[in-house]
Formats: structure tokens, sequence, C-alpha cells
């Protein structure tokens, strides 16, 4: 009774492993345009970015992960696609999916993206412009996992107009240097919320006194482009705010 037990317990193991290997296998992975993606959520309708695993070397990658370059150039990521006749909507951008694309060079995200995964743009080198159309910054996984070899001082972040000072401060986006709105920079606008206003003065005002806000940008502060920050640039907000 005790071998028959075991044994019974040993099988039922065995099957468990089967059906969760299946079930890793029988993902829904699918290609539209030049993009592959990924079912995550059946009910839901969701997909994730991802990349051809039938392309991936894991020789190329020291530690054993998945080497794939199926994206170059310019990468528009729609919020939207169609498979098998179903309407699937984008919502992240999954594990390395366009992890060592070494000649990707700049990537729009549509509003219906939530969430990057590790990996997803490492050592995109030529990575220097990501567009993001949505006014809530996705959540970053790991961002130093996520952008790893991306460079946070020369790639430009595109953000909505009004959302600059969002971006500036979410976790994984603030370390980006040059987080910059589709209309081009606000000059008094130094909170990034796409306007200009009492609040902008009292930034720059504070900041002369050492105590710069969590959230000013020094580049939009600088309103005369003498290159100082000082009672002359708050002078210029203030006859911007009468002037409107």
């Amino acid at each position: 009774m005790k071998r028959a037990f075991v044994f019974r317990q040993v099988l039922l193991f065995v099957l468990l492993l089967c059906g969760g290997s299946h079930s890793h296998l029988a993902a829904q992975v699918f290609k539209s345009g030049k993009i592959f993606y990924n079912v995550i959520d059946e009910d839901a309708k969701h997909v994730a970015v991802t990349y051809d695993e039938s392309n991936c070397s894991y020789l190329e990658d020291s530690f054993g992960e998945p080497f794939c370059n199926d994206y170059s150039g310019f990468l528009s990521i729609p919020a939207t696609v169609i498979y098998n006749g179903v309407l699937y909507r984008v919502t992240s951008i999954g594990y390395r999916a366009l992890a060592n694309c070494k000649d990707l060079t700049s990537v729009k995200l549509p509003p219906s993206i939530t969430s990057i995964h590790d990996g997803a743009f490492i050592n995109c080198k030529a990575l220097k412009s990501i567009e993001l159309l949505g006014t809530v910054p996705p959540y970053i996984d790991e961002y130093d996992d996520v952008f790893a070899q991306v460079t946070f001082s020369s790639a430009e972040v595109v953000v909505p107009n009004g959302c600059r000072g969002i971006y500036s401060q979410a976790e994984g986006w603030r370390y980006f240097a040059n987080i910059v709105t589709a209309g081009g920079k606000l000059m008094g606008d130094v909170n990034g919320d796409n306007k200009v206003d009492v609040v902008d003065a009292m930034c720059i005002v504070s900041h002369i006194l050492n105590k710069t806000p969590d959230v000013f940008f020094v580049d939009c502060a600088d309103i005369n482009a003498d290159g100082k920050i000082d009672v002359v640039d708050v002078m210029k907000v203030i006859d911007k705010i009468l002037i409107h």
C-alpha cells in the first residue's frame, strides 16, 4: 500500500510538471507587422511586446539569457493589435523584449503601456529617444536592468505636455537627464506642468535661496539665457504671468 501511495504521488508530481511545461510552451506568441507579441491575459485580451524566440542565441549572453536582435531603427508600438480576428490591447513591454537591439534608435510607446519589464531595453546602446504618449508613467520593473547600458545622460525621453514634472519624479524615468515635452520647452515652466504661473516664480525664488524644489527644470528657469538663475528670471516669469 505504501509503495502504491508513493507511486501515485510521484505520478501526480510528474503530471503537474508536464502540465506546467505544456502551459509555458503553449504561450501564444505571434507577429503583427514587424513586432512580436505574447498573449499574457486571454480573458482581458492583453498582450506584451516580446521577441522571436526562434531567432535567439543563448551562447552570446554570458548569463545564459536570450540574445536577440529583432528590432532596429524607429519602432512605433501600437495600442491594439488583431490576432486570429480578436482585438488585443498592448499593455506591456515584456521580459528582454528589445534586449540587445543595438541598431534600435528610437521607440514610441502608446498610452496603453502600463509596465516595462526586466531587461526590456538592455544593451540598446544606440537608443536616443523614447517617446511616451501616456500621461501616467509606465511602471518599470527594475530600472537598472530595464535600461542597462542605455545612456541616461544622452537618451531623450519625450512626454505629453504637462507631464514633464510627473515623469521626472517617477522611479526609473527620473534618472534620465533629458525629459522634454512633445511641444518643446516652455520657458518659465520650471515645475513641468505646462504653464507659467506664480508657482514657477516661487520655485525660482526658492532655488535662488538654495532651497531647490524636488521638481525644478534649470533649462526652463534661465529665461534670459544668461547662464545663471537670479532675480531677473523671477521678473521675467512675473512678466509672462501679467501678459497672460
